[in-house]
Order: C-alpha cells, then structure tokens, then sequence
C-alpha cells in the first residue's frame, strides 16, 4: 500500500493556521528551525507535509484546521 503525502504551500498552511501568507512566511522565519523543513522547494516555493506542519501546531499550541480539500483531486 501507498502512503499519500498531502503537501502544502505557504497559502494552504495559512488556511490551516487562519493566518495570512505573508504572516506564515513571517512566523516561519521567527521560530527558525523550529518549524518543520520543507520537503522541497519548486520555483512556486517551499512545500511542506501536512501531517508535519500539524504536528508543529499542536506542538505550539495552535489551532490547526485542515485546508480545503484540493477542488483538482481526483473523487
């Protein structure tokens, strides 16, 4: 069986955290390596695993609701 690996984007982990981009770009660059690596970054930007950036949040005590489902995922 396949493991999924839902990634995010800075706007989809703002979604999560109710955050604006530019305020989860901010908030990474202040906890520093506290924050979970980015599993690769594209020439859109970092992106990141799901299950690792709500682990963090609960972690730091942050409410974390998962983003939308993706509207282009097959159904």
């Amino acid at each position: 069986m396949t493991a999924t690996v839902r990634l995010l984007g800075l706007a989809e982990i703002g979604e999560g955290l109710d955050l604006s981009k530019q305020r989860v770009h901010g908030l990474i660059k202040e906890v520093g390596q506290d924050f979970p690596a980015p599993l690769a970054t594209l020439r859109q930007g970092r992106v990141w695993d799901a299950a690792d950036v709500a682990k963090w949040a609960a972690d730091h005590g942050r409410t974390w609701k998962p983003p939308a489902a993706d509207p282009w995922a097959e159904k």
